[in-house]
């Protein structure tokens, strides 16, 4: 523990400073994957920056003692995994109304708490939705400061962490992503292409995946309502189904190619680029899990006549699965198993009901909750519980959904459409 912040987060009795330091260098350690290349070594600058910030060291020694309590089902550090946890959170919040600043309380330690107090939640799934709640925190935050030049002090591995949780909500409610709109693409494409890695590549493409799913269903909705003509549908559709062949294409090309990717060239539709068909080297694979996971949701709102057939998106899914399995064997990090659950999550939605499939998905789902310490994973499936069918109004889990309720970023009690 730094010993300026000594006096500010003080363990039990029973816990050394010595103890707490070690369990989060081990933490830290085990977080990103053994390759540590750029795209996925997020931890180690919030590590780093906790040296400085009070607000950000104990929200870090949450986690660490949450993620051993867990796997040595020890209740005195669970314990004091919340404690810490609680701290961290009113730190926070004095911090943010400015009724007393902890030392480092700046824009980046603010975001870099925000995230740690996410992954928490994740570890800790306690409540299923609670993590969001720290998510949507951040998105807002990001769009109140994100103007002053903050994202030019935050490393591109960290801001990926940040917009890989901001998809997985956003694709989930079915809500286009404020880091889709035209005035954060100067932001975020600030990097000169040969300096951005796979992920970065990819998820510039996936950040439009959640926007997709909104005009879906306005579409449908307007349909539903009588409020268009089929004239009007009918363009509508075709004017999704356009930007659907886009995303597709580009997901393709990043697959199979790590050149610059330029979002506003033109698509070269003398080319056959609806194959599902994955190639890549091993160390791409967890950004080859995120682009198969993004193709398999996409199928959840594709209409196109020309979409790729039933049996090819299955086999999709069933490769995505052996591409988890063969991760899982090479990895035991913490950001791989996130990557690999919620991956997991499209490719068991994407299984007909019966298939052998979602028992295989299932049964590595139960395997990968031992390996990683992860209790979600036994949630995964159902982390977003209530839906209800367009076809027949009653409560289901599966594609083709509608939310109970309207959605807002803030309540946690609401109702999310199951997009994975």
């Amino acid at each position: 523990m730094p010993h300026q912040f000594s006096s500010l987060n003080t363990v039990r009795p029973s816990i050394t400073p010595t103890i707490q330091a070690g369990l989060m260098a081990q933490f830290i350690a085990k977080t990103c994957p053994p390759f540590a290349t750029r795209s996925f070594q997020w931890m180690l600058p919030i590590a780093q920056a906790s040296a400085g910030s009070s607000m950000l060291w104990t929200s870090l020694s949450a986690v660490a003692f949450l993620d051993v309590a867990r796997h040595i089902d020890n209740q005195t550090y669970l314990a004091e995994s919340q404690r810490q946890y609680g701290n961290a959170v009113a730190t926070l919040r004095r911090g943010l109304v400015g009724r007393g600043l902890p030392p480092g309380f700046t824009g980046v330690t603010v975001l870099y708490t925000m995230t740690i107090l996410g992954l928490y939640e994740i570890v800790s799934f306690h409540d299923p939705l609670s993590w969001s709640l720290h998510i949507d925190g951040l998105a807002i935050y990001l769009q109140q400061h994100g103007h002053t030049g903050l994202l030019d002090d935050i490393p591109e591995s960290i801001f990926n962490i940040i917009r890989l949780f901001e998809i997985v909500i956003k694709t989930v409610r079915r809500q286009r992503s404020f880091l889709a709109s035209e005035s954060w693409k100067p932001k975020i494409l600030k990097a000169p292409a040969n300096e951005r890695g796979p992920l970065s590549k990819l998820l510039d493409v996936a950040i439009y995946l959640p926007g997709l799913f909104e005009e879906s269903d306005l579409i449908d909705k307007a349909v539903a309502a009588g409020e268009i003509s089929l004239g009007e549908e009918t363009n509508r559709k075709k004017a999704l189904w356009k930007h659907i062949d886009q995303m597709e294409r580009r997901l393709n090309k990043l697959v199979m190619s790590d050149d610059e990717l330029d979002l506003d060239s033109p698509v070269d539709d003398t080319k056959n680029n609806n194959s599902l068909h994955v190639e890549v080297p091993d160390s791409h694979a967890l950004a080859t899990c995120i682009n198969t996971s993004c193709r398999l949701v996409l199928t959840r709102i594709d209409s196109r006549p020309w979409k790729p057939s039933d049996n090819s998106i299955v086999e999709k899914a069933m490769d995505l699965n052996s591409l988890c399995l063969k991760i899982s064997q090479g990895y035991s990090d913490l950001t791989s198993g996130l990557i690999m659950l919620f991956s997991l999550r499209s490719s068991f939605h994407t299984f007909p009901d019966n298939h052998p499939g979602r028992v295989l998905t299932m049964v590595m789902l139960a395997s990968f909750a031992q390996k990683f310490g992860l209790r979600v994973a036994k949630g995964i499936i159902t982390m977003f519980p209530i839906y209800m069918s367009r076809q027949s109004g009653t409560p289901t889990e599966g594609p083709g959904l509608s939310p109970v309720t309207p959605m807002s970023p803030t309540d946690s009690t609401l109702a999310f459409r199951s997009a994975f």
